[in-house]
């Protein structure tokens, strides 16, 4: 159990990075006014390539969560849904015998409790 929280809280950790830096594509640069000098020109070349870059690492990271969800995320949450209800079922159960036998004489003397109480 230890080693499934791990997994998923590693990739859930990765995805919220992954997440931030796709939200972080998302802000809009002001224009500059640059009258047509040469440094506004450069600066216009360097936001396409920034632009190339930022796309491509947005790509990647979809390759990656891609991979992790079907690889990790989803192996341990088909485990999760399959196994976990199951040892629970198993464990009440194991147990309902024992709550049964304590449960009922505890049962009837709230109950012989209450019907004294109310009768005269």
């Amino acid at each position: 159990m230890k080693v499934l929280v791990k997994k998923v809280s590693c990739a859930l950790i990765f995805l919220l990075t992954l997440s931030i830096a796709a939200a972080a594509q998302q802000k809009t640069v002001r224009p500059r006014a640059d009258n047509g000098s040469a440094s506004g020109t450069i600066l216009k070349g360097a936001g396409k390539v920034a632009v190339i870059v930022v796309g491509s690492a947005g790509q990647a990271a979809w390759v990656t969560t891609k991979f992790l969800s079907k690889n990790v995320v989803w192996p341990v949450a088909k485990t999760a849904l399959v196994k976990v209800p199951e040892k629970a079922a198993v464990y009440g159960l194991k147990t309902a015998g024992f709550s049964l036998r304590k449960g009922i004489p505890m049962a009837g003397k709230v109950g012989f409790a209450y019907l004294k109480s109310k009768l005269p």
